[in-house]
């Protein structure tokens, strides 16, 4: 019964500074190699010291769990913690066994002598448990039957070197097992992180590139009408470019902090006044393409929002209703706006080629798009900035028929004043 005590406090003591190990290095983010073999280096030292203070049998079966965190330091090419370990399992070895001093310090030496030219071959792990084991095995052998219990009968110490040998062997490959699994757990943990920030970054920078294109399309636009028309329209254009630019610094301001808190600007706006600028925005660019946009408005709203956030929103929809215009008849976009009750309802309905129901399925996952030169990101950003103003979008589409973008916001409501973009 008091070996199998000691067996599981040995246990208890082996594994458990190794698995706060394996938790702590897979929490703790930017951790560089020299912090992470100093704090395995003190998680070795600590179950040794665990199991060498409370263990209050010291029986051979004691002893050997004392080599595994030194196989650990082993596998790991720690040479200098193998050194101290060594030195540490010989002093209790010579204090709570009958093992003389020299035999330990031969044995330890023979360890590290073989692990050396062990680095020199291939499969250096598996090698190394391997000649661990077989070394210690022939070692235990040898003191059960000259020093342990040299007079007992050959049966007897057949079966305790069985039965020890066993042990030592098992425990050995559960722990170096568990310790390099969980090492191989953290460290796909750690890889998973990174391709998400990784994934995250891409995603940022694509949003980035996504707004940028939206104004630059305006300023183009309008550059290409001045070139065309002459420098009659510079005076009514230039205003126009010069808002898209500013708007475009202010896009770049929000990408430039990847990962940080934003911060909306918000403001008391009026709701008409917003929609009649980006109809006067892009108002050129449809009628260019023969197309037309109607606002059917009854009464004043106010909202709290942010200036910017939202015309980057109603720009995008209505730059996505013109490109999927139909060749046949001429776009026509109607901007509905109604209020109920504490919440305004906008409704912006065009007669385009609409989308079928994977398309609308699919529309809100990032980097889905059905346009040639398309990134999947202008619808992704725009539910993104309207759930910043505690509303709502939804898309209703018809194939061939047309679609019907319904934006929900709330009247005057306060608006928290940053968000993790």
């Amino acid at each position: 019964m008091m070996i199998i005590e000691n067996l599981v406090l040995l246990s208890v003591f082996l594994t458990y500074p190794l698995a706060i190990y394996l938790i702590y290095i897979a929490y703790m983010n930017n951790m560089d190699l020299k912090e992470k073999k100093l704090i395995l280096d003190f998680t070795l030292l600590s179950s040794l010291f665990l199991m060498a203070k409370f263990i209050n049998n010291r029986s051979l079966y004691s002893i050997l769990f004392y080599n595994i965190p030194l196989l650990i330091s082993y596998l790991r090419k720690k040479n200098n913690t193998s050194i101290i370990l060594s030195l540490i399992i010989i002093y209790f070895t010579y204090k709570y066994t009958k093992i003389p001093l020299f035999i330990s310090i031969l044995e330890y030496s023979i360890y590290y002598i073989g692990y050396l030219l062990i680095l020199k071959t291939k499969n250096k792990e598996t090698n190394i448990i391997n000649y661990f084991i077989s070394l210690k095995s022939f070692l235990i052998s040898f003191l059960i039957f000259f020093l342990i219990n040299p007079k007992g009968t050959l049966l007897v110490n057949i079966s305790y070197i069985f039965i020890t040998i066993s042990i030592f062997i098992i425990y050995t490959y559960i722990c170096v097992f568990l310790f390099k699994k969980g090492e191989e757990i953290v460290d796909l943990n750690n890889l998973i992180k990174d391709n998400k920030k990784q994934q995250y970054l891409y995603e940022s920078l694509s949003k980035l590139t996504h707004e940028l294109k939206n104004p630059i399309t305006v300023c183009r636009g309008y550059l290409e009408i001045i070139n065309h028309k002459g420098y009659s329209k510079v005076e009514e254009y230039l205003p126009i470019i010069s808002s898209e630019i500013d708007r475009s610094l202010s896009v770049i301001n929000d990408f430039s902090s990847l990962g940080k808190l934003t911060s909306l600007n918000i403001e008391e706006l009026d709701l008409e006044m917003l929609l009649s600028e980006v109809i006067g925005t892009l108002n050129p660019l449809f009628k260019r393409e023969a197309a037309s946009i109607k606002m059917n408005i009854t009464n004043e709203v106010y909202i709290y929002a942010d200036y910017n956030r939202l015309k980057q929103v109603f720009v995008n929809v209505l730059k996505n209703s013109l490109e999927a215009r139909k060749d046949t008849i001429p776009l026509e976009v109607l901007i509905n706006v109604r209020k109920y009750k504490n919440n305004i309802k906008i409704y912006i309905i065009d007669n385009g080629i609409g989308m079928d129901k994977e398309t609308l399925a699919n529309m809100n996952k990032i980097f889905y798009t059905t346009k040639a030169n398309g990134n999947g990101l202008g619808v992704v950003l725009s539910t993104e900035i309207i759930e910043m103003h505690n509303g709502t979008i939804k898309y209703l589409s018809t194939k061939d028929v047309g679609t019907t973008v319904l934006i929900n916001l709330p009247i005057k409501d306060k608006i928290k004043k940053s968000y993790d973009f």
